[in-house]
């Protein structure tokens, strides 16, 4: 850019921020990067009621390392003497490093010209997520992963790069030819995130991880400032307590010999020999909010099979898509033209690509099952697959009701479709029939646009054990399984440990099962 465009005098002060910045943006990530704060920070903060939850991102704690880093190796000095005015200058990179919202519609800088804004743009761009901190870790991660992604070329990226005005900012713009690189710049990320990074066997080894921490938290002691103590969780309150923490605490608790570490050695151990945590199933869905997971996971755990607790399993959602937080990504990015390259605008439709998937984002949630013995998990799948089918039911239900509302339907359709609702509960033995009417009204998934899969049949009966030995096979009706036969222990409790004793179980509504 500085060549390009010797008018935005770009000086080797400027230079030199943005690598410092690029340098220290991920200074703040803990072990295991972000299954420190994304998954046990997040679950360990429950309990600390005071904190905000943007304390523990790892952009804010980049910035306390960074101010830490800064004071504990005097690099005021330093900087100096390379050119740098620490009073004015180090704001500035934290502002790099993770741009404060205020300063996207404002300018706070006073010794810093607002027509360098461009350089906010360059570790980390909050207008459309395009910035070096996700090339980086695409081109290292894909390379080390042995991912290939020939198509997405960060080279091509950079040297069609330009510095335009638009709103009033002085902003980093493409060249609109480029902007297929750009989908496969997003290509490439949903590859690696599909292909590793939310692989289900590399959720199920961070789930392990940070149980373990969690188990371990409390017993782990890392000497801060001033001599004071931190825990796992705690250590991000003081910058020198978390310095010490880094990926070597898995070698920690794995050797340790401490009593109180027993379970999270454990589970470590259950890495080691690769007796992991078993993805039961995964099944596509329409974007939810995570209090209707943790809903779900209630239905899922109700009434389980003894020695099994809701403990035992983890519904996780999973997300894999060509967006980025910010948004869509092409409708927040300006490109500029070959006959126009100091004037910058969004592209329309028509010059957007049309060689693109319907669907931008895929939604997945994941059944988990931690326990190393599967002897009960049978009962449990079957029962995760009934409940597949019904969310299949009622999506189908969904599509109908909205093909419905339209205005062009005619009211013979409607009637017809009004009757293929009230019967859809009876389609559940007829296959073929249920696949055909997929079909015919054209049912898809909401939030993928995708085909349902074809229905399956299975036993809505219950395996148990019965007999004295409990060496026989016995089965149970869902009411029976998941209501007063698994309530025996406390109806006996409350007849204070008496035979023989009588019960009724009164419900509000039935369902049929052939």
């Amino acid at each position: 850019m500085r060549t390009n465009q010797p008018e935005l005098d770009i000086k080797e002060r400027d230079i030199l921020c943005a690598q410092i910045a690029g340098l220290c943006h991920d200074l703040g990530h803990g072990p295991f990067s972000h299954l420190f704060d994304r998954m046990f920070l997040t679950e360990a903060g429950k309990e600390i009621k005071v904190r905000e939850p943007k304390t523990w991102k790892h952009e804010s704690l980049s910035l306390k390392m960074f101010d830490h880093m800064v004071k504990c190796n005097n690099l005021e000095a330093e900087m100096m003497k390379h050119g740098l005015k620490p009073s004015e200058d180090l704001d500035f990179i934290k502002a790099m490093i993770d741009r404060p919202k205020a300063a996207q519609g404002q300018w706070p800088y006073k010794n810093w010209s607002k027509d360098k804004s461009f350089l906010m743009d360059i570790v980390s761009n909050k207008r459309n997520g395009v910035d070096v901190d996700k090339w980086d870790y695409l081109a290292r991660d894909c390379y080390y992963l042995g991912i290939q992604n020939n198509n997405w070329d960060y080279r091509r990226l950079i040297n069609f790069t330009r510095v335009c005005k638009v709103d009033g900012q002085m902003q980093i713009c493409f060249r609109d030819k480029v902007v297929d690189n750009l989908y496969d710049m997003l290509h490439a990320r949903y590859c690696l995130h599909r292909r590793a990074c939310q692989h289900r066997v590399t959720t199920s080894i961070q789930l392990m991880i940070r149980d373990a921490f969690l188990k371990a938290d409390k017993h782990i002691q890392i000497e801060g400032s001033g001599g004071k103590k931190f825990t796992l969780s705690t250590a991000i309150d003081d910058m020198e307590a978390y310095t010490k923490l880094t990926d070597r605490v898995f070698e920690e608790i794995l050797h340790s010999s401490s009593a109180e570490l027993k379970d999270a050695r454990e589970i470590l151990n259950r890495i080691l020999q690769r007796k992991l945590y078993k993805c039961l199933a995964e099944m596509q869905i329409e974007e939810t909010s995570k209090e209707e997971i943790r809903t779900w996971k209630g239905e899922l755990t109700q009434d389980l099979p003894q020695g099994l607790t809701s403990e035992d399993f983890e519904l996780r959602d999973c997300q894999m898509d060509y967006r980025m937080k910010e948004g869509d990504l092409i409708n927040n990015t300006y490109f500029y033209t070959k006959e126009a390259p100091d004037w910058a605008s969004r592209l329309s439709k028509d010059q957007v690509p049309r060689l693109l998937p319907v669907c931008f984002s895929v939604h997945l949630i994941r059944f988990y099952y931690k326990k190393a013995d599967d002897s009960s998990l049978e009962c449990v799948v079957e029962r995760f697959k009934m409940w597949c089918a019904e969310l299949q039911l009622f999506v189908s239900a969904a599509h109908l009701q909205k093909l419905m509302s339209d205005k062009k339907c005619a009211a013979e359709k409607k009637a017809e479709m009004e009757e293929v609702i009230t019967q859809l509960d009876n389609y559940t033995q007829q296959q073929q029939e249920l696949t055909d009417l997929f079909g015919k009204y054209k049912v898809k998934l909401p939030a993928t646009g995708n085909d349902l899969t074809p229905p399956i049949s299975f036993s809505l009966m219950f395996q148990t054990s019965i007999g004295p030995g409990r060496n026989m096979p016995g089965y149970l009706r869902p009411e029976t399984a998941q209501g007063i036969f698994l309530n025996f222990k406390r109806l006996l409790e409350f007849n204070q440990g008496k035979l023989p004793f009588a019960a009724a179980q009164i419900v509000s509504q039935t369902k049929n099962a052939n």
